[in-house]
């Protein structure tokens, strides 16, 4: 969005009309907006290439985030979890270890000195690791000579991805993760892709889940075929926002299992 300046005066180019802004204003919306950019041409550079069409995960590459600190820190726990005698002791240990550092964050957080935005970005890291960490202990089958197909069980985008975008729009709406800001100079395009750069995943198909994520949110398009996908997906989510202090987002989601259990 463009500010044009006009007696003297700065008005904020909308596409219903202008919005007149102070100079304070104008100058602390060029910096956001530089710094969030800035930081997106980062991302930008440091994103891996991934093949269009591959829409689910086939390894536990899928679940490294964009920063090298994870990358490597996922491959450590990959090679001890693969080392250990007893896997699912180590398993408990690895996760113990990322619930400490999440509880951590959460202390440093209360200080107001701290940037919030990256502090909820390194919970949702860490929250990352631990679902890799879950993953290398699911028990994959046998190879049948013939499979039965599958039933139809989730929409179209990856399971993964729903449930992290449903993490990241309940702490959007508790004000825990950038939204787009006209006044700010980020729009929800740079939103998206900042949450791709996070998530390491494509635009389309980030853009895709949101759609996917506030249906479920929005309670919207409700069949006999989502309905129990839906109940589970919000289970795990209520599961997981327990072990932390964000009591909006918890009632919510409560109160969503409520009526879909209901409905």
């Amino acid at each position: 969005m463009d500010i044009i300046q006009r007696d003297n005066k700065y008005f904020l180019q909308l596409a219903n009309g202008e919005l007149e802004l102070t100079e304070q204003q104008v100058k602390k919306r060029v910096e956001r907006g530089d710094k969030l950019h800035e930081y997106l041409k980062k991302l930008e550079k440091e994103e891996p290439q991934t093949p269009a069409k591959e829409t689910k995960p086939k390894t536990a590459q899928s679940f490294i985030t964009s920063g090298k600190y994870f990358d490597n820190l996922i491959r450590e726990f990959e090679q001890i979890y693969r080392v250990s005698e007893d896997k699912n002791d180590a398993a408990e240990k690895l996760i113990r270890f990322c619930k400490n550092a999440i509880t951590k964050l959460h202390h440093d957080r209360k200080n107001p000195k701290t940037d919030h935005v990256v502090i909820d970005y390194y919970i949702l890291s860490w929250s990352r690791v631990i679902s890799f960490i879950q993953s290398l202990t699911e028990v994959e089958p046998e190879p049948q000579a013939e499979e039965a197909a599958a039933p139809e069980k989730a929409p179209e985008t990856p399971v993964d991805l729903t449930k992290q975008l449903l993490i990241i729009q309940l702490m959007q709406a508790d004000g825990l993760f950038p939204i787009s800001d006209a006044l700010q100079g980020v729009n929800q395009d740079d939103v998206i892709r900042l949450i791709a750069g996070i998530l390491n995943s494509e635009l389309d198909l980030v853009r895709e889940g949101l759609q996917n994520s506030s249906a479920i949110l929005l309670k919207r398009d409700i069949s006999p075929e989502n309905k129990e996908y839906r109940i589970n997906m919000l289970e795990e989510l209520e599961s997981h926002f327990e072990l932390l202090p964000y009591s909006n987002i918890i009632s919510r989601i409560k109160l969503l299992l409520k009526l879909y259990r209901s409905s």
